[in-house]
Order: structure tokens, then C-alpha cells, then sequence
């Protein structure tokens, strides 16, 4: 990586994988020592399209089991699916995120959602203006 990269990306770790690794990794949730582990990813496209979020179920039927622990821990991933490249933020618990009604009103009532403005600052990062830089 580039001294540029490096900077913009100091709170975070870049890590080649395939996209059936990232793909994977969506769905992954396990228990360290018992507490909750979840891992949430959205693609570089979905981020440029609305924004960098992460979205957790909240429905009547169906909810994602991080949420109902605030000791869980969730870890969050930025996959450039045309680079094969994820960026995996530092995992940290529930109750640090700030939870938000999804911008799609299909959606409200069903999910809730972690923008990465909201993270706390010492996760936030901030994406290069030119999605090549994340090549580097």
C-alpha cells in the first residue's frame, strides 16, 4: 500500500479476499467467550449509490440477534467487489452505534441502519473522492 492509503485508511484494515470470502463474511455471526460477534458488509457500489451504511434486520418476524445484546460486538466491512479488496473496520459493541430509520421508506419497520457518519469518531473513516485510490 501507498503512504497515501495508509493515511486514509488509518483506522481500518485493508485485506485482499475473494468476493465469495466477503460474501460469506455477510452472513458470518459466531460468540467470542459467549457475547455476540456480528459482521455486516456493503459493496463500494451499494456505498456510492446510498451512501456507506450497514443495515440490521428490525422486523416483526425476523431480527438480528446483535441487536438484542448491547455487549455484542459487530465488525464492518467495505467490499470493492471490482478489486476483490475488503476493508474491515475494528469491531465494536451495539451499544457504541447510533441505530437509524433506513432513508428507503420501503425498508422503515423492517431494518435499522448504521451510517458511517453516525460511527463513533475514532471508526469513522473517510472515503477518497476517486474509488481508485482504494486501489493503492
Amino acid at each position: 500500500m501507498s503512504s497515501v492509503s495508509l493515511r486514509l485508511f488509518s483506522v481500518i484494515t485493508p485485506v485482499s479476499l475473494t468476493e465469495t470470502v466477503c460474501q460469506r463474511a455477510r452472513t458470518f455471526a459466531q460468540a467470542v467467550n459467549g457475547i455476540p460477534l456480528g459482521v455486516k458488509t456493503q459493496t463500494q457500489e451499494a456505498a456510492e449509490r446510498f451512501g456507506l451504511s450497514w443495515t440490521f434486520q428490525w422486523g416483526q418476524q425476523r431480527r438480528d440477534p446483535v441487536l438484542l445484546d448491547p455487549d455484542a460486538w459487530v465488525c464492518f466491512v467495505l467490499f470493492a467487489e471490482t478489486l476483490s479488496h475488503c476493508w474491515v473496520y475494528p469491531a465494536c459493541q451495539i451499544q457504541e452505534l447510533t441505530l437509524a430509520e433506513p432513508r428507503l421508506a420501503r425498508l422503515k419497520g423492517e431494518k435499522k441502519v448504521v451510517y458511517a457518519q453516525d460511527l463513533p469518531p475514532h471508526l469513522r473513516l473517510r472515503l477518497p473522492k476517486q474509488p481508485s485510490l482504494l486501489a493503492e
